[in-house]
């Protein structure tokens, strides 16, 4: 099964979209804050992580995905 990472401050919509996934089969991990998030997309744990790279204290995200910092293991993809 498909394990879909979202990495967002705003819970309504991450709740939202998280309704949206798992009615359509996917299995969703959900992180509200920016250091926990990173950890998760780095655990390779899940198979995509959509992010929110304008989120409060997320330059690590950025980093992440922009490559300043990315590693092999990161699945997320911006």
């Amino acid at each position: 099964m498909t394990r879909i990472l979202l990495i967002d401050d705003d819970a309504a919509l991450t709740s939202l979209l998280r309704d949206y996934l798992e009615n359509d089969g996917f299995s969703v991990r959900v992180e509200n804050a920016a250091a926990r998030g990173i950890e998760a997309a780095l655990s390779g744990e899940v198979s995509v992580a959509v992010v929110d790279v304008m989120m409060p204290r997320s330059s690590t995200v950025s980093k992440c995905c922009t490559g300043s910092a990315r590693r092999a293991s990161c699945p997320s993809s911006c």
